[in-house]
C-alpha cells in the first residue's frame, strides 16, 4: 500500500488513528504498523499482552480496568 498517500489523507482530515496491538501477535506484528504510524500527526498506540486471537478480549478487559498504557 502507498503509506505516504494514506498518511496524507488522514493528516489532511486531522483524523486520530488508534493502533491496538498485541505484543505476541504474529498475524499483524506490532512492528508492521510503525512505518505508517511514524507518518501520522495524530495517532496513539496501545500495546497489550496479547496474541492475535485474544486481542479484542484483552482490549475490552483493559478498558474495563483502566490499566491500559497508551503511547
Amino acid at each position: 500500500p502507498n503509506l505516504q498517500l494514506i498518511a496524507e489523507k488522514l493528516n489532511s482530515s486531522s483524523i486520530m488513528v488508534w493502533f491496538v496491538l498485541g505484543n505476541q501477535d504474529t498475524v499483524i506484528p506490532p512492528k508492521s504498523v510503525y512505518p505508517l504510524s511514524k507518518k501520522l500527526k495524530n495517532h496513539r498506540i496501545i500495546n497489550l499482552e496479547a496474541e492475535h486471537h485474544n486481542l479484542i478480549q484483552k482490549f475490552s478487559e483493559e478498558m474495563r480496568t483502566g490499566n491500559m498504557k497508551i503511547v
